[in-house]
């Protein structure tokens, strides 16, 4: 069930897939691989691929209309591939056409096929050559029915005394099958050309199957309708259909893999070069140095875009199909084993859509990876480890630091400001100074939600937990009067407006109509916009960014992904725990796409730059005139005490309710930490607190090592989904000293 279901996310996918023109081309041709072989110059190469396409290539070549050529994605930017003069020039330039003969046993199996046109000749050849024994029966003198009449003749009834030249079948010339009823033969393939001799069965054939009421008896070519191309592919067609008849006795329907709404699936050529048609000097064709020149301007069209796009998509080089396949195979659980081949990919995804904007068909791999996270969480086997740490942030800020409050002395508000959890655990000031600008601005009739809109829990594919998170906002939401909801953060905007979509909601950013200080001169003169990953969507939002930062005075360049291109700064989607080597190319990449100073307005990006010595300014710290870029990226213990010394800041200055901010164990230790093991620390995720709370419990408890040798001790403290491990020291004032820290996911059960 879950095959289907993670096919569903990319089925619109056609990488890996012939190119348009091939899906144009009446027998299907591997055009990508024949130009190939072109541009190489190995025309013996080209031409078998033009003989295991058309069969008979020189009848093929000649009268084809090309209409590839219409569907060529060369169109799009220049002139399309010369296919034609290509296909002309292989059948000039190769130096043998000779046939190659399998040697494998003969099959005692006897055909028949009525007609020797061109479907009944490419049905006899395709079962000749897998050594079945094939009896043609004919009218006329000689094969090649309405072709017999054709002015090139001769060329066409070369083509084909080349093509059997090697294979043995039995030709009946001269001989009109009058009757049907030949029990010799398990399978008989009537081909007898337009109007000619159905035996009755026209009306009773199956375009799906090519059999007709008559058990054995296949129909196909001109006398159905199709035209000369058309009856060469019926034929091979018909060929494989007896291959399969033969051994069980059932006809099955065909399934079209060619259909022809997909000649119009084109790649993005939006970058690609425009080089002319390559002319010919003389009226022959192409030489072979022009042909090899024409063929190098084909774009071997195959759907990259989410590769070329997404750096984890390039990392694994996994097209989507092989991706959902991946995940299917994923949750097959035998014998108590799965592969779990996907877990860490899946989990490596910063679930941005990038590859969904720079797909041709829109598939959205954040939804599979989505759908596979859920599916994990609802059978117990999700890596939590990889969320653990953001989920507890999460619990904090829906918890603790959470507060819905519409203005004092007041019910109901009309408009309510939503922050998101991030923006006040980077910079309390963000928040503050935004509040108050709002109350200003609305008269003082803006409440105040202060939570987190359950962005990790959707990541992790905690979908229940996302639910209760979900509820309670839109419960809360109400309360204050169903308010039009103010964001500061694109994410929160995204989420609400995905699972509250009655909600009203606006960018705070669009709310700032003016600067609230003169600021004088501004922090940088230049600076290029990062667009969140999430404001793609929200294009009012990009513009007030830019507006304020041109009234600022600063000139403001754009980078190359922007708008609806803009890329994700790495930490979406939990993926610094999954793989930290694709999280630090990523940001490397981002901070590397230019080197003037970055304007955000997302705290994530920028505390994420910021780590990394990109000068960045959040579009606050410009109107509020809050930073000139040396705020350091706070920790991880800053961050929750930031958060909660927010709320206990506005819940103070604007409804003059005291709240009083809960301890956690360790707090009140006298802890010092060398600066290299603290940034050890954050790289590693591993908080003050924690550590804080491992030295608490080790001394409360004393369940902990001592180590003569240096005079330190030992601990493990268990926090969420890890097990954290302190070496310490304490001195006689009580104070203590942390040498070594690290955690892992191990628990150790007595």
């Amino acid at each position: 069930m879950i095959e289907g279901a993670a096919q569903a996310f990319t089925k619109g996918c056609f990488s890996g897939e012939f190119a348009s023109c091939s899906y144009a081309c009446p027998l299907h041709l591997d055009i990508r691989a024949f130009v190939e072989k072109v541009q190489r110059g190995s025309w013996t190469s080209a031409y078998r691929v033009l003989r295991d396409g058309f069969i008979f290539p020189d009848i093929v070549v000649e009268l084809c209309e090309h209409s590839c050529q219409e569907h060529c994605a060369r169109q799009l930017c220049d002139d399309p591939i010369n296919i034609c003069e290509l296909e002309r020039a292989c059948l000039r330039y190769v130096k043998s056409k000779e046939t190659i003969s399998y040697n494998i046993p003969a099959k005692p199996n006897k055909i028949a096929i009525v007609g020797a046109g061109l479907s009944g000749l490419a049905c006899a050849l395709r079962l000749s050559v897998k050594k079945f024994q094939v009896t043609v029966f004919d009218s006329r003198k000689g094969y090649g029915g309405v072709l017999r009449d054709h002015l090139k003749a001769e060329l066409f009834l070369e083509d084909i005394n080349r093509q059997f030249a090697k294979e043995k079948v039995d030709f009946r010339f001269n001989t009109r099958v009058e009757s049907l009823d030949m029990p010799e033969f398990e399978a008989i393939y009537v081909a007898t050309g337009k109007g000619g001799d159905s035996f009755g069965l026209l009306d009773s054939w199956d375009s799906h199957t090519f059999a007709t009421a008559k058990h054995g008896v296949f129909l196909g070519g001109t006398l159905v309708g199709a035209g000369l191309l058309q009856a060469i592919d019926h034929g091979s067609i018909v060929s494989r259909q007896i291959e399969k008849f033969i051994p069980t006795g059932t006809v099955y329907e065909y399934i079209d893999e060619y259909p022809l709404g997909k000649a119009n699936r084109y790649i993005n050529v939006e970058n690609k070069e425009s080089v002319a048609l390559t002319p010919m000097s003389n009226h022959d064709g192409y030489t072979a140095e022009e042909a090899i020149a024409e063929a190098k301007r084909c774009l071997k069209c195959d759907c990259k875009s989410c590769l070329e796009t997404c750096e984890m998509l390039e990392s694994y080089h996994k097209i989507p199909h092989r991706m959902a396949t991946d995940v299917y195979k994923d949750s097959l659980v035998m014998e108590g084993f799965a592969s779990r081949i996907m877990t860490r990919q899946l989990s490596s995804c910063n679930m941005c859509g990038l590859c969904k904007t720079g797909c041709p068909t829109a598939v959205d791999i954040r939804d599979l990876a989505l759908f596979a996270r859920r599916d994990r969480v609802e059978h117990s086997n999700y890596p939590k480890a990889f969320h653990d740490f953001w989920l507890r942030q999460m619990d904090t800020a829906v918890n603790e630091a959470a507060a819905f409050l519409p203005p004092a002395n007041q019910k109901t508000c009309s408009f309510a400001f939503f922050p998101g959890c991030q923006l006040g655990s980077s910079n309390p000031d963000y928040v503050k100074e935004s509040y108050a600008f709002l109350t200003q601005q609305l008269n003082s009739d803006v409440g105040l939600m202060l939570s987190c809109c359950g962005a990790p829990a959707y990541w992790a594919g905690e979908e229940e937990k996302h639910k209760e998170i979900i509820e309670n906002l839109r419960n809360e939401w109400e309360k204050l009067g169903r308010p039009v909801v103010i964001f500061a953060c694109a994410t929160c905007a995204r989420i609400w407006q995905q699972f509250i979509p009655e909600a009203n909601i606006v960018s705070l950013y669009e709310m700032i109509k003016q600067k609230l200080h003169d600021q004088g001169q501004p922090f940088v003169d230049e600076a290029a916009v990062f667009d969140p990953c999430s404001a793609r969507e929200y294009s009012q939002m990009r513009e007030s960014v830019r507006s304020l930062a041109v009234e600022a005075g600063i000139k403001i360049d754009e980078l190359q992904f922007h708008d609806e291109r803009a890329k994700c700064c790495g930490w979406g989607g939990h993926i610094q725990a999954a793989n930290k080597e694709l999280f630090d190319k990523i940001v490397s990449n981002r901070v590397e796409a230019d080197d003037k100073p970055y304007i955000v307005y997302c705290t994530n990006c920028r505390d994420v730059f910021a780590a990394k010595g990109k000068p960045c300014l959040h579009i606050l710290d410009i109107v509020f005139a809050l930073d000139d870029g040396s705020r350091k990226v706070p920790t991880i213990k800053e961050k929750r005490d930031n958060s909660l010394k927010l709320k206990q800041d506005l819940l103070k200055e604007y409804w003059n309710l005291n709240y009083q901010i809960p301890t956690t164990p360790g707090d009140n230790l006298q802890l010092e930490i060398p600066r290299e093991l603290a940034q050890k620390m954050e790289e590693k995720m591993i908080s003050e607190t924690t550590v804080r709370a491992a030295i608490a419990h080790a001394e409360e408890t004393n369940e902990k090592i001592y180590d003569p040798q240096d005079k330190t001790y030992i601990a493990s403290y268990v926090e969420g989904e890890f097990t954290c491990w302190v070496r310490f020291s304490k001195d006689d004032d009580g104070k203590y000293q942390l040498h070594k820290v690290y955690s892992h996911r191990m628990k150790f059960l007595v």
